[in-house]
């Protein structure tokens, strides 16, 4: 990407020109995604930004984890597929209790292991 960077702003970049500066400046890259992200983080409700960092961070390490920015992208998909079915299952079972019906309880089940009082008495 030709020009500096620093003077360019980020609403004003296209997906092809986000590309090129991947491929040019990797670093540069980085630096204005992550003051994207902060800047829209900052620009929402107070009460939300705690949780929109929170799931910043949790994003970051799926990418810092991944052997390659495909598998980052399929892991943060799934990430957001397992929370919409969630998002779903609430609905329905809010659905369910306006319309007068008792939600289905999930049953579960577990194995108590029993633990000598003895070893956990203090000495």
């Amino acid at each position: 990407m030709t020009g500096n960077t620093n003077n360019t702003k980020t609403n004003e970049l296209t997906f092809e020109k986000w590309m090129e500066l991947w491929q040019d400046s990797p670093n540069s890259f980085e630096h204005l995604r992550t003051k994207r992200i902060n800047a829209y983080i900052e620009s929402v409700p107070e009460v939300h930004r705690e949780r929109l960092r929170c799931l910043q961070w949790k994003i970051d390490r799926v990418r810092e984890r991944a052997s390659n920015p495909l598998a980052a992208t399929i892991a943060i998909s799934e990430m957001m597929w397992q929370s919409f079915h969630e998002l779903g299952a609430k609905y329905r079972e809010l659905a369910d209790m306006v319309e007068g019906r008792q939600p289905a309880k999930p049953r579960r089940s577990a194995t108590v292991l029993p633990f000598n009082r003895a070893a956990f008495a203090r000495s």
